[in-house]
């Protein structure tokens, strides 16, 4: 999924497995860290046969149905419980179908509760500001310097000017009208109330509120070239330049990423 910088709690699932697995490899690669590659197979196999915290299942359980069997079994032989009697082609997808369905269902419940959990611990910390469009904001942007401490440097720049919101969690910055717009959480930032440039999009209202009405205030030659720049909008509009040439449309779903 996209994310804006320094947020990476939208794709938590995924960070959370980098942080597990850099752990693991931590205990097994050598002094140079040169072969991690080479144990990379097997630490990859300890993990998917270890149940998983919020699941309660292992990744081999809930993937393929059932545990891997490794060579210790093939000594020890398994449990007595495991042993099963062969089965015929129906009756083992009936049983995997089974234990997949009971399985998947524990799973889901399992994966809830946790959710629950972790929201209850997070919304601790959390209170609920709101943002408006037209209030200028400090912008959480760390960064490190050679030569430099990182406890004594400002960890915010600014400030910025809330162009556009994208809700729930998301706004559009601005550091002056000819920079170039960008995406932020609402966590990355905080309310600037120091003193801050004029913001430039008070004088933007007058002509857009006079398009609107209707009263025009442009000259004869300026309503031409308007003209002349709505046709050409209408002709881009149906994927068409104005040379006749075709374009590729972008994504609806980067029209929120494009300011």
């Amino acid at each position: 999924m996209r994310t804006t910088a320094y947020q990476p709690s939208t794709n938590g699932a995924v960070e959370r497995f980098h942080r597990t697995l850099n752990s693991m490899l931590g205990k097994v690669v050598g002094e140079s860290q040169r072969d991690w590659d080479d144990r990379l197979p097997a630490v990859l196999a300890a993990y998917r046969a270890s149940p998983h915290e919020s699941t309660g299942f292992s990744p081999n359980r809930l993937f393929l149905g059932r545990e891997v069997r490794m060579p210790l079994d093939l000594l020890l032989d398994l449990p007595d419980g495991e042993r099963k009697s062969s089965f015929s082609p129906n009756e083992f997808v009936n049983h995997m179908q089974e234990q997949t369905v009971s399985a998947y269902a524990l799973a889901r419940e399992h994966l809830r509760v946790a959710a629950e959990r972790r929201k209850t611990s997070y919304d601790i910390k959390t209170r609920d500001v709101e943002f408006g469009v037209g209030e200028w904001v400090w912008y959480w942007y760390p960064r490190k310097y050679p030569s430099r401490s990182p406890k004594w440097q400002r960890s915010y720049t600014g400030p910025y000017l809330i162009v556009r919101k994208i809700e729930p969690v998301n706004v559009v910055l601005q550091r002056s009208p000819r920079s170039k717009p960008f995406v932020v959480h609402i966590n990355k930032i905080k309310k600037c109330f120091g003193e801050t440039p004029e913001s430039w999009l008070n004088s933007e209202i007058p002509s857009t509120q006079a398009a609107v009405s209707g009263t025009p205030d442009l000259g004869s030659s300026d309503r031409g070239n308007e003209m002349i720049s709505q046709e050409s909008g209408n002709h881009i509009a149906h994927g068409h330049s104005t040379d006749g040439r075709r374009y590729r449309r972008p994504p609806r779903y980067l029209s929120d990423y494009h300011c």
